[in-house]
Formats: C-alpha cells, sequence, structure tokens
C-alpha cells in the first residue's frame, strides 16, 4: 500500500479550490496524512520581513486572508476536523477565533473524544481538567495560540491573561464573542 504522509493543497482560494479542498481533506484522512497549504501570489514589491510576531499569514491580500479565515474558523465542525487543518495548514496558523480581547490564531491544537453538554465555540473543562473548546462534535484542546499582533504563546497563558474561563464563548472572525 502507498505510505503517503503529506497531501499538497495548491489554492487560489476560488470555488473550485475550495471544493478539491474537500478531496484533499478525504485523501489525508485516509492516509493519516497531513495536509500543506499552499498559496501563492505574484509580488507586487519588496517582500515583506516575516518574524515570529507577524507570521507568513498575514502577507495574504485582505481579500483571500478573509476568505481562508471563514473557511478555517467554523468552530460548529467536528473537532477531529479542525485539530487536522490546524496540523496540516502549519506553518499558517490552521483556525481563528474572536475572543473578547480580539482575534486569536491557533497554531497547535488536539482533538478530544469526550461526552460534553455545551454548544459550539464555548469553553468547558474536559475530562482531564484542561480548558478546551467545544466543537459540533468533541473538543478542541488549543495547544498553541497567538492573539492578532502578539507572539504565539500556550493556550493556558492566553486564557489567564484573557482572564477567560468555562463558560465563556469564542466566536468566528468578523462575529464579536
Amino acid at each position: 500500500m502507498i505510505d503517503i504522509r503529506r497531501v499538497l493543497f495548491p489554492t487560489d482560494l476560488s470555488d473550485i479550490s475550495r471544493r478539491a479542498f474537500g478531496h484533499a481533506l478525504t485523501l489525508a484522512r485516509f492516509y493519516q496524512a497531513e495536509i500543506e497549504l499552499a498559496y501563492v501570489v505574484e509580488p507586487v514589491g519588496p517582500a515583506p520581513a516575516v518574524t515570529a510576531a507577524h507570521p507568513p499569514f498575514a502577507v495574504l491580500d485582505p481579500e483571500a486572508r478573509g476568505r481562508l479565515e471563514s473557511e478555517l474558523a467554523e468552530l460548529s465542525r467536528p473537532a477531529r476536523e479542525l485539530a487536522n487543518r490546524v496540523r496540516g495548514c502549519n506553518p499558517w496558523p490552521g483556525a481563528t477565533a474572536e475572543s473578547p480581547r480580539g482575534r486569536i490564531f491557533i497554531w497547535r491544537a488536539t482533538a478530544l473524544d469526550e461526552p460534553f453538554t455545551a454548544e459550539p465555540a464555548e469553553i468547558v473543562r474536559a475530562a482531564s481538567g484542561a480548558l478546551a473548546i467545544a466543537t459540533g462534535a468533541g473538543l478542541l484542546l488549543p495547544r498553541e495560540v497567538q492573539p492578532e499582533n502578539r507572539r504565539i504563546m500556550a493556550w493556558n497563558a492566553f486564557l489567564a491573561g484573557a482572564r477567560m474561563g468555562p463558560g465563556a464563548r469564542l466566536g468566528t472572525p468578523g462575529q464579536h464573542a
């Protein structure tokens, strides 16, 4: 049997590409592979400097970035799908959410298959004691997040600084939490 570890998904963020992403995701799930997303634009000037505080994701044009964020940030999707997107889209954040303190990028996350009673996007305490995000199916436990225009940090450090606990809600970009 073929051993596929990575699926490269080039996209121009068009409707056709979005439909093709479903096929790439199915292939990646079947082989338990990572998805690497490639979005290329023609340069319009000197390339901006990229630092840890300003990831490559930030250099997308605003319209393309908005379409990608809306595609990646649906907390009503199953936790495992979101965790795979986060992992597969690295070195770009695989999901974003809106917190009371602004947008956060989710860089690393794990899906937890635990029973819970909460609406998608609500922060709940998992059986392990960790604070996770309820999704359409399962819990998403972010490991590393990045508040907009800040450095990447541990999820627990973000929650402590944002003063968010069980019952707090996250939203999708463009929507106030």
